[in-house]
């Protein structure tokens, strides 16, 4: 069975992170463009983790740390969850917490125990493109991420953002005639990339 890769907003959704270490950073710095409120909790923090929380450009005050043993009371305000830390049982155990809550959830590295996985992402602005193996080979998600990043036109956000300024004007033009729409839109996207 695989996973369906459907896009859902989560600005303002708090995700709680249990474990401070280099994945929970990562995780850190894919969901921070997307506007989630992040509470991190953990003994420790990876410096480059305590950096980011320190930079208020950046996070624009939606990173927190707490620095502290996890526990299950954590999360049950979160919207979803991630658990990042070495201590498997508790990883164990929080995703059967949010399971049983319907809290989404992410073990890192444990497919089986994740409602929900994180792909590989490029991001430019409004314009997101998510690869996944569905758990099967992170590495190769990579590769392909990689190849996509290289033939991918430069300043595509802006074109993005900019197409998408045109739309209520194209829409007006054409109320009757979705095609026709179509068309347009698919000239200015191939003439702007």
């Amino acid at each position: 069975m695989g996973y369906f890769p459907f896009y859902m907003d989560i600005e303002g959704k708090l995700c709680v992170i249990a474990g401070g270490g280099k994945v929970a950073y990562r995780k850190v710095c894919d969901l921070l463009p997307f506007g989630v409120c992040i509470r991190v909790i953990a003994l420790d923090f990876n410096a480059e983790l305590e950096a980011l929380c320190k930079d208020t450009f950046r996070t624009q005050g939606r990173l927190q740390l707490n620095r502290r043993l996890f526990s299950i009371e954590d999360i049950k305000e979160a919207d979803f969850v991630i658990a990042a830390l070495s201590d498997e049982a508790l990883n164990n155990q929080i995703s059967a917490y949010c399971r049983e809550n319907k809290i989404p959830v992410n073990v890192v590295d444990v497919k089986d125990e994740c409602s929900f996985i994180f792909p590989s992402m490029l991001k430019e602005g409004p314009v997101n493109i998510a690869i996944s193996s569905g758990g099967a080979s992170p590495v190769l998600t990579q590769i392909i991420k990689e190849r996509i990043r290289q033939v991918i036109p430069e300043h595509t956000g802006e074109i993005a953002e900019q197409l998408g300024s045109l739309r209520p004007e194209i829409l007006s033009l054409f109320p009757e005639s979705s095609q026709k729409r179509k068309e347009v839109f698919k000239k200015m996207a191939t003439l702007a990339a």
